[in-house]
């Protein structure tokens, strides 16, 4: 939740139950600047390694891909409830010829 709340990369080891894990979480940043991060992307796996000196960048681009996508998802859901409520009836006789 760190990661979502103070919008930026992390990178860290976590010691639980004497077993060591790496976690990196990176938020995913909402298509209107001005907005808080859509969410966060995270990886966590066991062992301790260090993290590439461009992961931060290579998720970042990967996030923005991410929230593009999810931005015009959503634009195409709420344009299609719209348009459904907006459909007209087609005139009897219109079919019929």
């Amino acid at each position: 939740m760190e990661s979502l709340n103070f919008e930026k990369f992390i990178c860290k080891q976590l010691d639980i139950n004497n077993n060591i894990y790496s976690i990196i979480c990176s938020p995913i940043p909402n298509v209107c600047e001005s907005c808080p991060p859509e969410g966060v992307i995270f990886s966590i796996y066991e062992g301790r390694q260090n993290c590439p000196k461009d992961i931060d960048n290579i998720l970042l681009i990967f996030g923005r891909i991410l929230s593009n996508w999810m931005a015009k998802y959503n634009e195409c859901i709420i344009v299609g409830r719209n348009h459904k409520q907006d459909e007209k009836t087609v005139p009897e006789i219109v079919i019929k010829l």
